[in-house]
């Protein structure tokens, strides 16, 4: 007997246009209190510190921080950080003043330059990428390329992990950090073979 196929499920970022959209409250209160989402969200920020070889202390910008997975591990491990949420609600859940947390958009970020060891983005990147065309998609990246090369100190690193729509996009954006940000870098694909456990990070040295 034939089983019926179940249809792909997309993810949200490709649903939806932007995560204020998505992260209703009761979406919110599901993520921010599962325990096997923070243990996803350590274990990635533990890899990228690998790449990162980030020693302490150091000072390190999480982008997207949402509601401080990551951003509570690095704080955790010794790292003097700064968290960065597009979404207000994320940032008061729990008591979380010590990461430091602002509520800003990556896309326009109100810091001096010239100031951060490294930079991290876990699982939040994908949500600027996956619904935009060519050029939209373009423009961003290129702004984007900028801030962070403005606010790395001098040899300054970055890592992003993030699941984006199509291996086009992924080359786009590799191509406009080297070209724009004048990065260094390469992608680094853990378990390439797909499903669930693979993790894409973009590695970049200033």
């Amino acid at each position: 007997m034939w089983k019926k196929k179940t249809a792909k499920r997309l993810p949200p970022e490709d649903m939806y246009k932007s995560p204020k959209d998505y992260y209703t409250y009761e979406v919110m209160q599901n993520y921010m209190h599962s325990k096997s989402m923070m243990w996803i969200q350590e274990k990635i920020t533990k890899r990228a510190l690998e790449l990162l070889d980030a020693e302490v202390p150091s000072l390190i910008l999480d982008l997207g921080m949402g509601c401080g997975f990551s951003t509570s591990y690095l704080y955790m491990m010794g790292y003097d950080v700064i968290g960065i949420e597009l979404i207000y609600q994320m940032l008061v859940e729990y008591n979380i003043w010590e990461l430091n947390p602002i509520n800003a958009d990556m896309k326009c970020l109100p810091l001096r330059g010239n100031t951060f060891d490294f930079i991290i983005s876990i699982s939040a990147f994908q949500w600027l990428i996956n619904k935009l065309d060519d050029d939209e998609l373009s423009s961003i990246l290129k702004n984007i390329a900028s801030v962070f090369y403005n606010l790395l100190k001098s040899k300054g690193k970055a890592v992003i992990q993030f699941y984006p729509s199509s291996d086009a996009k992924l080359q786009m954006i590799g191509r406009i950090f080297a070209d724009y940000g004048h990065f260094k870098g390469n992608f680094i694909i853990d378990n390439p073979q797909g499903g669930p456990k693979k993790k894409i990070y973009l590695y970049l040295e200033k």
